[in-house]
């Protein structure tokens, strides 16, 4: 019985003992805060409040939306982008006085090392003033 039991163990830590596949690292999320000539944060200010956004992945002809939240410090949280290594393309839309509609292109690369994950080389913003400091970008709306 005894050896039972010895080898039921070992077999247990053979089959379940980890190995590199075992790691995980979480993606780099997009953070964007979007902000007025002043700096000032406009969701901060209630301006803008998570119904005035819609942010949407472009697949060539294909247009979907994508799931965003908004942080304890009023910036939008996409976390999606973080999952896809090459350039993905994004347009967003931002329900203001006069709707701003604006695209931007993120560049992902696979980071090195077991535990690797991906991350956001850099950003690329057409059609908005923008200002990318600290993995934070500052989109300028107002």
């Amino acid at each position: 019985m005894k050896k039972i039991i010895f080898f039921t163990l070992v077999f247990s830590f053979i089959l379940f003992s980890c190995n590199d596949d075992d790691c995980f690292t979480t993606q780099e999320p997009v953070v964007l805060e979007f902000v007025n000539y002043k700096g000032e944060n406009l969701i901060q200010k209630g301006i803008l409040t998570k119904e005035h956004f819609h942010f949407l992945q472009v697949n060539g002809d294909t247009k979907f939306g994508i799931s965003f939240e908004i942080n304890n410090e009023n910036r939008v949280i996409l976390n999606k982008p973080g999952w896809i290594v090459g350039s993905t393309s994004y347009e967003a839309i931002v329900l203001t006085k006069e709707p701003k509609l604006f695209k931007f292109i993120v560049n992902i690369s696979k980071s090195p090392g077991k535990c690797g994950s991906n991350k956001i080389d850099n950003i690329l913003f057409k059609n908005i003033e923008s200002l990318s400091q600290g993995g934070i970008h500052q989109i300028i709306v107002e």
